[in-house]
């Protein structure tokens, strides 16, 4: 029954189903797109794969031609290794270069 067995005042009482599918007037289309979307989405361990390989290949790209000159300065003054000029940096990584470069 798709409700109560007891007659509730304002309700028609318990109806049983007796048939069931997909209504003929509905677009079903686009559920079926997002299933499928859903069904190719990265999983957690997938994406972190990805931003590993990403931020790796950031860490090899070289310094920007704008960059060059003070890269260099940074470098010569101990603020940075310089390596990685593109690469991600930590808030810990930022926070030594801050500290070496007062």
């Amino acid at each position: 029954s798709n409700v109560s067995a007891k007659l509730i005042p304002g309700t028609a009482g318990t109806r049983r189903w007796t048939k069931h599918g997909k209504l003929p007037w509905v677009d079903y289309s686009k559920m079926e797109e997002d299933k499928e979307e859903e069904d190719n989405m990265l999983t957690y361990e997938q994406w972190k794969e990805y931003m590993e390989r990403y931020r790796g290949e950031l860490g090899t790209q070289p310094a920007s031609a704008w960059a060059a000159e003070e890269l260099a300065g940074a470098v010569e003054a101990g603020i940075t290794d310089g390596t990685r000029p593109q690469g991600l940096a930590t808030r810990q990584e930022v926070a030594i270069m801050v500290a070496r470069g007062r």
